[in-house]
């Protein structure tokens, strides 16, 4: 069987051209490797921070293949799908168990030869080296603005950054005004967000809004004055 489930992700901060960008080389990869494209799952919004099985698209997967509906899954990037090497190598080898394997576009892997997963396991490992690395640049540098009392990170919902200072986007903090009353009110992330959305509020990039753009701006403390 020679079916196949295409991943994508994007985080909170990339826009949807970059999902679209995926999707057009995932299926060409698809079609050269003549795999059959079942369905597309994409996590919209999430973090790379989150493991693969607490991710919508993650669930979806492993409903596929308790189906027994692929035997394929084909990704864009090691850190789309994977949040560390160790979640990699666990999946990649719980999948290879039930007969499926794994393609990663960018790093040219196929799991269905020896070779691929004895390189997929040197890869998810160099991998988790690099972002470790970028993390402890980041941690100082953030450091470093913090002690000089400068903006350390994109402006959270409801401010704008002023000559390197936080200052109030009063119109923002109307929405977060309304996010918190929906939230007093009993509505779910979800929900809150499909509001806003049908209201047609846009969120801090421009585009729509997601659960988690609205779990942000309701567990940030510096909203909670």
């Amino acid at each position: 069987m020679n079916k196949a489930v295409i991943l994508t992700r994007v985080s909170t901060c990339e826009q949807e051209t970059s999902i679209e960008m995926q999707i057009e080389r995932l299926k060409a990869y698809c079609l050269a490797k003549g795999l059959e494209v079942v369905e597309v799952v994409t996590d919209s919004a999430v973090s790379g921070s989150v493991p693969l099985d607490e991710r919508d698209g993650g669930k979806r997967i492993k409903e596929l293949i308790d189906a027994k509906a692929i035997s394929h899954i084909v990704g864009f990037k090691l850190d789309r799908m994977f949040r560390d090497a160790g979640d990699c190598l666990t999946k990649t080898k719980e999948w290879e168990k039930s007969g499926i394997a794994c393609h990663m576009l960018d790093i040219g892997v196929d799991t269905t030869t020896a070779q691929g997963r004895f390189f997929l396991t040197i890869v998810a490992g160099f991998a988790e080296m690099e972002r470790r690395v970028i993390a402890d640049r980041t941690k100082n540098a953030m450091e470093h603005k913090k002690k000089h009392k400068q903006v350390y990170s994109a402006p959270v919902y409801g401010f704008d950054s002023v000559d390197g200072a936080l200052q109030p986007n009063e119109g923002e903090n109307r929405t977060v005004r309304l996010i918190q009353r929906l939230k007093v009110q009993g509505k779910g992330y979800r929900a809150i967000a499909n509001h806003l959305n049908e209201k047609g509020i846009k969120s801090k990039t421009g585009g729509v809004w997601h659960f988690s753009a609205v779990r942000n701006v309701l567990s940030n403390s510096i909203h909670k004055s």
